[in-house]
């Protein structure tokens, strides 16, 4: 994989999160609806991290546009965009009924309106 083309790397980071919102999605159902009640020092910590992973899709939303795999967009929104409709899954996704990888296939060929070969990358998102 080629993580330097921008569109093998927003693709992989959309798998990468896809991926991780219905493999872990009772962690997620848990996270997300106590965060409310977090001490307000924990709050920030998530904040700082939050922060840094929306920038990362934000830089790689950037590229895809300057790449001209994706339409002309404030990369913040796109961003915003992917993450919301990956992470909502956690919601919904029943690993009984929904077939995961071709929800992560629909993802990436929504977004960036084909097939990315290779777009599996773990840790792509953390930089690991």
């Amino acid at each position: 994989v080629h993580l330097s083309d921008p569109r093998h790397r927003l693709g992989a980071l959309i798998s990468h999160h896809a991926r991780l919102m219905t493999e872990e999605s009772q962690l997620f159902a848990v996270f997300f609806d106590s965060r409310p009640r977090l001490d307000e020092s924990y709050e920030r910590a998530i904040l700082s991290k939050e922060r840094r992973y929306v920038r990362i899709y934000a830089e790689a939303v950037q590229a895809a546009v300057e790449g001209g795999h994706i339409p002309e967009m404030d990369p913040r929104y796109g961003a915003q965009a992917i993450l919301g409709m990956t992470t909502w899954s956690y919601k919904w996704f029943d690993p009984q009924r929904d077939d995961r990888e071709a929800l992560v296939d629909a993802y990436v060929r929504l977004i960036l309106r084909g097939p990315v070969p290779g777009a599996d990358v773990s840790g792509v998102a953390t930089g690991r």
